[in-house]
């Protein structure tokens, strides 16, 4: 995978929009389309692509370590995981102590040298007018 320069994601971004929309379709609705393109743009978050697949990635700061999270992956998976390696190594240079996934139960399969240390579960809570809190 290549790293796509944040002054290059306006280039980059129709080639592989299809890919990253399809994976946020994966989500809970913790990003849009708007706001990967503008943390890319920021450099907040970085983008790697090649012809067949495209991933998403933040550097996720803990007082005790350093992680890079990969936000979404879409695209071929044997692709990915091929190239999986360059976004480590790019990790590594970032001084990060792991590389994280968060998606799907399905990435358990597709990476097997990559362990589970966690799941998140979530409960969406009905919205309640403020009038009826009191």
């Amino acid at each position: 995978m290549i790293g796509v320069p944040s002054s290059g994601i306006t280039e980059a971004w129709p080639k592989h929009v299809s890919r990253i929309e399809e994976a946020l379709s994966y989500g809970n609705g913790e990003y849009e389309l708007t706001d990967i393109f503008d943390a890319v743009r920021a450099g907040q978050m970085q983008m790697w692509a090649t012809d067949k697949s495209v991933a998403v990635t933040t550097l996720v700061q803990y007082p005790r370590r350093r992680t890079c999270l990969i936000v979404l992956a879409g695209g071929d998976l044997d692709d990915l995981r091929e190239n999986l390696p360059f976004v480590e190594e790019w990790a590594v240079w970032h001084e990060c102590d792991a590389v994280e996934v968060m998606g799907r139960k399905g990435w358990l399969r597709a990476l097997p040298d990559y362990e589970q240390c966690q799941v998140h579960v979530r409960k969406t809570l009905p919205c309640i007018p403020s009038s009826e809190i009191h």
